[in-house]
């Protein structure tokens, strides 16, 4: 992942379009494998713990994604050269990674398998079933979260007339809103259940969303953008805490929710950006509905594992 983002900054800098491609493939598959192994150890570690960890684990994603927007605006305005900034963001990696890596316990991330091959293959029927309705309520979550990162400013500048620099503050309230949900949810979700939370933020992202479809008044717009964003914040990290009940695949569980909700992240902005040339891109904000509803649907999976 370092390697890429450093050769990255180095293609960008000499403008070489393969160069950014091949540098883009090596960090993402860097970038994929630590984010599995990040979710597969947090999820462990909330079974251990008894308590609801992955989601704001999540938040700081979204802290970094405000300190990396933060620094780079800083940056660009004092005009340092982009191979420059890749380099002392790498610089900053390895030195986070060096600090973190001698506090890890010993044969972190290793599992022996389960010898009861009977119990194995009388479960793996019903986990498949269940992974794949994680999976399909993770999609439909992701698809929120990611429509909101690639869209929202252009909806509120294009399709509500705002200035940019009004689509920049609504976009920064939106992460704003889901960085806080994500590190306060622990108490909401250990006090009531996963199901019962992915529900009330599933009807505040439906009734968000149908704001800045419909709404026109700024404040209005501001107080959907709001509420999108909490009801955005829970659903990829509860479907990764759900897909990890299962002990002994977790690995693979959690690998595939992730793959599928990433998924969502890649096409479901492109698919959007489609229908909005259609139906005008408020109008395909309803796209963004359906899909939310069809997670509050499935929603009653990500039910806590109590089977031991």
């Amino acid at each position: 992942m370092i390697v890429g983002l450093i050769c990255l900054g180095i293609n960008i800098y000499f403008v070489s379009s393969m160069g950014v491609f091949s540098s883009l493939l090596v960090f993402g598959v860097g970038y994929g494998l630590a984010e599995v192994a990040l979710n597969v150890e947090g999820s462990s570690i909330e079974q251990k713990l008894g308590t609801t960890l992955l989601p704001k684990f999540h938040g700081f994603f979204s802290v970094g994604t405000l300190v990396g927007a933060l620094s780079g605006s800083v940056a660009a305005s004092l005009h340092i050269p982009i191979l420059y900034q890749f380099l002392a963001i790498s610089v900053v990696f390895v030195l986070l990674v060096c600090m973190v890596y001698r506090f890890l316990p010993h044969g972190t991330g290793k599992t022996e398998k389960s010898r009861n091959k009977r119990r194995e293959k009388h479960t793996t029927l019903r986990m498949e079933k269940k992974v794949l309705l994680i999976g399909l309520f993770v999609l439909g979550m992701a698809f929120a979260e990611g429509s909101a990162n690639d869209w929202l400013p252009i909806v509120m500048v294009d399709g509500h007339e705002q200035s940019i620099v009004a689509g920049s503050i609504m976009y920064t309230i939106f992460v704003l809103a889901m960085t806080l949900t994500r590190m306060c949810s622990s108490y909401f979700l250990d006090r009531f259940g996963r199901v019962a939370v992915v529900r009330a933020t599933i009807m505040m992202a439906i009734l968000g969303v149908s704001i800045v479809i419909f709404g026109s008044n700024s404040y209005f717009l501001a107080f959907g953008v709001v509420l999108w964003g909490i009801g955005a914040a829970l659903g990829f990290p509860i479907g990764l805490s759900a897909a990890g009940d299962d002990r002994e695949n977790a690995t693979s569980n959690v690998a595939a929710v992730s793959i599928i909700g990433y998924t969502a992240f890649l096409v479901g902005p492109p698919f959007l950006g489609i229908l909005g040339e259609a139906f005008g891109i408020r109008n395909a904000l309803l796209a963004v509905l359906l899909f939310v509803l069809l997670s509050g649907i499935v929603s009653s999976i990500t039910r806590e594992n109590t089977s031991g």
